[in-house]
């Protein structure tokens, strides 16, 4: 498996994933897909190694055989980027498995459960942390204790 870097943006780094297994029998090399590598496009199958048995086969959850393609996801703040079906929960990707007629929606870390890997394509994101925006030159003003009371009127 080998990284091309494909896009060096500082907001916005794209990689490409490519890999020699075309059977895909092994998955044990594909990284776990989550908000920090999913992209619009990435070819996914489902995380068999992963998958706890309290999870359970149920049918919505991803086919045991089969890429899909990415169409949609949401990120830890419920941001929704591609395919607005991908609904208003954080953490859920949208994909079109191939052997599949239509799209579904897939855990990438809602519950804590990751139920995807990352064949190829994808990204790498820095994690969003609350407060990093304050760390910009723009901002400039400050916080300070007064003895004042405000006018609630």
């Amino acid at each position: 498996m080998a990284n091309v870097l494909v896009n060096n943006h500082p907001s916005h780094t794209t990689t490409t994933t490519t890999t020699n297994n075309s059977n895909n029998n092994n998955n044990n090399n594909f990284p776990i897909l989550n908000v920090l590598n999913v992209e619009i496009g990435a070819r996914v199958i489902k995380n068999k190694q992963g998958w706890q048995e309290n999870w359970g086969r149920k049918s919505n959850h991803p086919p045991d055989e089969g890429e899909g393609t990415v169409v949609g996801w949401t990120d830890s703040f419920s941001t929704v980027f591609g395919d607005p079906e991908v609904g208003e929960f954080s953490e859920i990707v949208r994909v079109k498995f191939d052997n599949e007629k239509h799209c579904y929606n897939y855990r990438i870390g809602f519950a804590n459960e990751f139920w995807l890997q990352l064949v190829s394509g994808g990204t790498i994101r820095k994690k969003k942390c609350f407060g990093d925006d304050l760390h910009n030159e723009a901002c400039t003003g400050c916080f300070y204790k007064s003895l004042k009371i405000e006018d609630m009127n």
